[in-house]
């Protein structure tokens, strides 16, 4: 009785932008933050989760290329250093199997581009599903989601599909994603649902992701409310300053910035349950690593497990566990955040926090 409570509770606030954000400034106080509770509760699933991460990690990142179509305002593209290119077959392959090999049940095609300029896309999916991937997500601006791509998506067995929508009207969207026309978007996405209705299948199950940020967050209300009947999902993510760079930060006067100014008091949950692969096989120490500043291996020379037991990672995650995490120059002023309760949650069902 008590835990069905506690979902229709939970799913009640999920689907009130007002009571989320009621709830979530009330979490991230102070006076609830350093209570002796909390704490002593964060602790204790800090440490089942780490003990769960570091067998093996729970969700993996593939990133099958870093072209883009768009120029999005809160994206730190225009710092990129790093080649661009498309993943190969024989990678994502060699990926895959690792992954399926030890159990691992999630994966997500993402990363600092548009995952559907690569032509591949639908076979990479494909061999995903064939080697039992349990969920398969693909983030996508769904610019190039043509009637065309979404019938070879849906075949290929693609589980969900998160759009990165940041607007609810023309003006905004096309102020925030460059060189997007807001109405085609608008028009793929109505598109997949109809497809996807018409074929009779559950799947994908197409969410939203708006990114809040100053340009837009006077959307999130009416972004909600003009999306909600016709989606599976919606999602509000936060604009942050990525790894090093802190031209994207200022740029996008981020709603988050608190974080800037608090020194980490827990380890970064990242650490024990993340892990990402660019287009080139190299592996970055995080999803915030977006230049692989801090490279971990390269999947072409080395195993998964290998990279996640290294000498290099480990010696990372000793930095947070001993509070020193501020001597890793992309962890020092990083404001990427994740709650362990949120980790602990991601790790038990195997599912990104989207």
């Amino acid at each position: 009785m008590l835990k069905n409570l506690f979902s229709f509770l939970n799913h009640w606030r999920k689907n009130n932008p007002h009571l989320r954000g009621f709830t979530r400034k009330i979490y991230h106080s102070d006076y609830f933050q350093n209570s002796m509770a909390v704490q002593w509760l964060c602790r204790k699933t800090m440490k089942n989760t780490m003990a769960l991460g570091l067998r093996f990690p729970t969700l993996f990142s593939i990133e099958v290329t870093n072209i883009c179509n768009a120029a999005c305002v809160m994206c730190p593209r225009e710092s990129l250093t790093r080649p661009t290119g498309i993943m190969s077959n024989d990678i994502f392959k060699k990926i895959i199997d690792e992954i399926a090999e030890i159990g691992s049940e999630v994966i997500a095609i993402t990363g600092l581009g548009e995952p559907l300029i690569d032509k591949d896309l639908e076979t990479k999916i494909k061999y995903a599903k064939q080697r039992n991937i349990r969920i398969v997500q693909l983030f996508t601006n769904a610019a190039l989601l043509d009637e065309e791509r979404t019938e070879k998506l849906i075949k290929a067995g693609l589980d969900n599909i998160i759009i990165s929508t940041d607007a609810a009207d023309k003006e905004t969207y096309e102020k925030i994603r460059l060189n997007l026309p807001f109405e085609k978007v608008e028009r793929n996405i109505k598109n997949f649902i109809r497809i996807r209705n018409a074929l009779k299948v559950e799947k994908p199950k197409i969410k939203l992701n708006m990114t809040v940020f100053g340009e837009n967050v006077h959307q999130r209300t009416y972004f909600h409310r003009k999306y909600k009947d016709y989606v599976d999902g919606i999602h509000f993510s936060y604009a942050r300053q990525w790894g090093e760079d802190k031209s994207t930060f200022s740029k996008s006067d981020t709603v988050v910035n608190r974080y800037m100014s608090k020194t980490r008091v827990y380890p970064c949950p990242l650490l024990w349950l993340h892990f990402n692969v660019f287009w080139d096989g190299s592996v970055p120490l995080c999803c915030m690593d977006f230049d692989c500043t801090h490279p971990l291996g390269q999947i072409n020379t080395m195993s998964i497990k290998n990279i996640w037991h290294g000498n290099k990672l480990n010696s990372v995650r000793d930095q947070h566990n001993m509070g020193k995490s501020n001597e890793n120059k992309l962890c020092k002023d990083c404001m990427y955040y994740i709650s362990w309760f949120s980790a602990s949650v991601a790790a038990k069902k195997k599912e990104f926090v989207v």
